[in-house]
């Protein structure tokens, strides 16, 4: 997210192989993450927000703390539950007291019952129906000349490459 009037915190989802899922929680400094495997069985996520910092935490994991600047920044909450199939609810409560917050949920649509978001003093706005691919298409053209001042390439090449990420 490029825009720099809000700082935003990252929570993600993500499938693994078989039946294991893994969740990442990243704070807007980057300062560490909280890594939760979610092997069976949901898991809660509390993210609590005030003036000066914020705290996460999840049942039997660390805690992670950390300041925020003193300014009148939001702070929006970024949930990618994308390609998070599981059949356990993933739950995430999000408080703020004395700054403004919100939370942006994206999910694939079939699974917007197993990504719970709760707010207190945050607006939650949830966005489904997204498609998660591996890869991204360029179109790529290579133009060829004979000599350095030519105007007129000599052949142009053009192709559509699909890269995998």
């Amino acid at each position: 997210i490029k825009d720099r009037d809000f700082y935003a915190f990252f929570v993600i989802g993500k499938d693994l192989e078989g039946a294991r899922s893994v969740v990442y929680i990243v704070p807007y400094d980057n300062s560490g993450v909280l890594y939760i495997p979610v092997v069976s069985g949901g898991k809660t996520i509390n993210i609590s927000i005030s003036d000066s910092g914020y705290s996460i935490a999840s049942p039997g994991y660390e805690t992670l703390k950390g300041g925020l600047p003193n300014d009148s920044k939001k702070i929006v909450v970024v949930v990618n539950g994308v390609v998070y199939s599981q059949n356990y609810v993933i739950s995430i409560n999000i408080s703020s007291a004395g700054r403004a917050a919100e939370a942006r949920v994206y999910d694939a649509g079939g699974n917007t019952s197993h990504i719970a978001v709760n707010g207190l003093g945050v607006q939650v706005r949830r966005y489904s129906g997204y498609v998660y691919r591996d890869y991204s298409t360029v179109k790529a053209q290579v133009r060829v000349f004979e000599n350095e001042g030519d105007i007129r390439p000599a052949a142009v090449f053009e192709s559509i490459l699909e890269l995998k990420y």
